[in-house]
């Protein structure tokens, strides 16, 4: 079974939708680690993961991706519920 995402009626695999991802401009990781120092409430470039883990809820939905799969995610950028943002940026965006 081919994984699809659905908007509405329209079906779009997942082969097309990463194809069509590889198509747009990849964002920098200055810019996409300012995304993330809004929640650094220490200006040490880190966050709490589950400030993380319940944005991310907010804006996909809870039932997309779990706090589980978020913490697996991240979990090797995390030290003390911590997560280094810009290494995790810099590492997805590598």
């Amino acid at each position: 079974m081919t994984q699809g995402f659905s908007a509405g009626k329209a079906t779009l695999s997942q082969a097309d939708f990463t194809a069509a991802l590889g198509k747009c401009a990849k964002p920098s990781v200055d810019d996409t680690g300012d995304l993330f120092s809004v929640f650094d409430k220490s200006g040490e470039g880190q966050m709490n993961v589950n400030e993380l883990v319940a944005q991310v809820s907010d804006l996909i939905g809870k039932r997309e991706i779990t706090e589980k799969e978020v913490k697996q995610i991240t979990k090797e950028f995390c030290t003390k519920g911590k997560l280094s943002y810009r290494d995790f940026v810099t590492s997805i965006l590598a």
